[in-house]
Order: structure tokens, then C-alpha cells, then sequence
């Protein structure tokens, strides 16, 4: 079965190049201290003197942080607004600008490359990148207005039909479930698009991004199941760690460095599975690929 080989053959090239992992980890760190830091300070402001956020080291105290939500978020909230357009721009930027070393280390066969080869990398295919995730927000843009419009239409027409109330739950429950599967769907055509713009070594972003689209639909079944159980681990894992980290209860040092160090390996089993995802595209890309080569497929 295709996905099957896609999900071992993927697995295994991520373990081969589990240094960019690694090296992912690493720009994490960098970008989470980069936006908790300007936070901290936010949030040291609004406690100003107060010792009351100590006592949660020893015991939970909803009321410390109910005084504070309503007593003193104003201005820390108004802190941490002003300061989020630029956080949001610097892990876009990272984002996007990583994707290219990423790809070519996972399309690359029999090479070794360094981490010069890898930046080099991430220069050469940033700007291929980048024009395709605004080509993908468009898209993923319409898709919401589509629902909500989808939805304000269908609210319209019960209006006056004088149907049920239970119809505007069923129409809300239909319009989000299909605009989810739409969004989604454009995200993983975008994945499939970064890719082959590796992979083909080729600048048409909006080209990639359109042919993306049309191989995915043709392929619907394998290449979304494939998302979707991926996409599955990536929830199983998070859900893991909730119910993990429920159970140690911060009351000393060590508890709190126990629950630092479960923190980061599910951050990096979260980093291993997103490349895992990018390295499973690229089997199942040269699985649809017809043996007399060219790009049949796509059209």
C-alpha cells in the first residue's frame, strides 16, 4: 500500500538526517526565547512587587491569577499586543526561511552536506518559499470567507424557511467540516508544492502550488490519509503529553526540571514528526510518479 511505504520510507529518511532535527530544536529554542522574553518583562511589570504568583509554586491558586487577569492584565495584554506583529513576522520568517535546507537535506540521495550546504540551502529557495506561503494564505483565505459566507447564507435561509432550530447547528457543523477539509487540504498541496520546488529545482511557485492541487485531488485517498494519520500522531503525542504532564505537579525543583525535559522531547518528537510529514510527501511524490519519468502525473 503506498501510504504504508510512504510513512517507513519517510520515517527512515528522517532518522537519517536526525542532525536537522537537531538543528530545528535549536532555532526553537532561539525563536521561543525571543518571544517569552518581551513577555516576561510584560508580565514582570503588571506583577510589579506583588509575592503572590510564589505561592503557585507550592500549591495551585486560581484566585492569584484571577485577581491578576482582572486586576492587572490591561496593560500587560495591551504590551503583548503591540509586540505581536513582529513576533508573529520573525517565526514566519524562520519558518519559511528553514524550509528550503530542510527539504533539499531530505530530497538530496547518497550526499552529504554540512551546515554550510544547509543555509546556503536556505538562502537559495526562500524566496520560492515565501511567494508560495502567500499564494497558499490566499487560498486558505478564501476558503474561510467561502464558510463564513456559506454559513451566514445558510443561517439566512432557515430564517425564513421557519425550519428547526437544530438545522443551524446541523448547517454550522456541515460548512465548518468542509472548510476544515478544504484547509487542510490547501495546506498539504502546499507541502507537496515546497517539494517539488526542491525537488525540481524550479522557481514557479504558483505553478507548483496549482499542479500540487490537481496531483493531490487525483490522488485524494492516499495522499490525504497520509496527512490525516500524520497529522493524527502529531494530536496523539500532544494528548500524551497533556495527560503526562497533568500528573507531576510542580511542587518542588525537581519536579519542575522532570517537567522541562518532557516539555522538550515532545517539542522535538513535534519537530521530528513535521519533517517526517515533508519526508513521506517526497516517497509518495515519486510513488505517483509514472516510470517513464516527466510530469505526467500532475496534469
Amino acid at each position: 500500500m503506498k501510504v504504508i511505504r510512504a510513512l517507513l520510507g519517510g520515517l527512515q529518511n528522517t532518522l537519517r538526517h536526525i542532525g536537522v532535527v537537531f538543528l530545528l530544536y535549536f532555532f526553537n529554542i532561539i525563536v521561543a526565547l525571543s518571544l517569552a522574553v518581551p513577555m516576561f518583562k510584560a508580565f514582570k511589570q503588571g506583577m510589579d512587587t506583588s509575592m503572590g504568583f510564589e505561592e503557585l509554586l507550592n500549591r495551585p491558586d486560581y484566585t492569584i491569577i484571577e485577581d491578576f487577569i482582572h486586576q492587572d492584565s490591561g496593560a500587560v495584554i495591551s504590551s503583548i499586543i503591540d509586540q505581536a506583529p513582529w513576533m508573529i513576522g520573525v517565526y514566519m520568517f524562520i519558518t519559511v526561511f528553514l524550509n528550503g535546507g530542510v527539504i533539499k537535506s531530505l530530497v538530496t540521495k547518497g550526499q552529504e552536506s554540512g551546515i554550510g550546504d544547509f543555509f546556503n540551502n536556505c538562502l537559495q529557495y526562500f524566496w520560492r518559499f515565501f511567494r508560495l506561503n502567500i499564494f497558499t494564505l490566499i487560498l486558505q483565505g478564501l476558503v474561510v470567507g467561502l464558510t463564513i459566507l456559506s454559513i451566514m447564507g445558510g443561517f439566512k435561509f432557515i430564517e425564513e424557511s421557519y425550519t428547526n432550530e437544530n438545522t443551524y447547528y446541523l448547517v454550522l457543523v456541515i460548512a465548518i467540516s468542509i472548510g476544515s477539509i478544504a484547509f487542510s487540504f490547501i495546506n498539504m498541496a502546499s507541502d507537496y508544492a515546497k517539494v517539488r520546488l526542491v525537488a525540481e529545482n524550479t522557481t514557479a511557485s504558483l505553478k507548483m502550488l496549482l499542479q500540487s492541487i490537481i496531483l493531490t485531488l487525483r490522488h485524494f485517498f492516499s495522499t490525504y490519509l497520509l496527512y490525516l494519520i500524520i497529522g493524527g500522531l502529531m494530536l496523539l503525542f500532544l494528548w500524551v503529553y497533556w495527560k503526562i504532564s497533568a500528573l507531576i505537579s510542580t511542587t518542588s525543583m525537581v519536579l519542575i526540571i522532570a517537567l522541562f525535559i518532557l516539555q522538550q522531547f515532545f517539542i522535538l518528537l513535534r519537530i521530528a514528526t513535521r519533517i517526517w510529514n515533508l519526508a513521506s510527501i517526497d516517497v509518495m511524490r515519486q510513488m505517483l510518479k509514472p516510470s517513464g519519468g516527466g510530469r505526467g502525473y500532475y496534469v
